[in-house]
């Protein structure tokens, strides 16, 4: 899953709109949406603050396929 995908996911899943999101993270509604729909990526303040909010790790938001809670087999 793709970090637009996830975030999108995890805004809904807490019950947020964007313009709510968005007044958590102290940022703009077309902020989060740009994010959302993969124009752009949140910068590592944003990540740190999201990883916080959602209760997530970075690697879980910032690896794409990779589940919360699932490892990886090595090779």
């Amino acid at each position: 899953m793709m970090l637009s995908s996830k975030l999108r996911d995890l805004r809904k899943k807490h019950g947020l709109s964007q313009k709510e999101l968005a007044e958590k993270l102290m940022t703009t509604q077309a902020k989060v949406a740009s994010w959302e729909n993969g124009d752009s990526v949140p910068d590592i303040s944003y990540i740190a603050k999201l990883t916080v909010l959602y209760d997530v790790s970075a690697d879980y938001l910032l690896k794409d396929g990779k589940q919360e809670g699932q490892t990886i087999e090595p090779g």
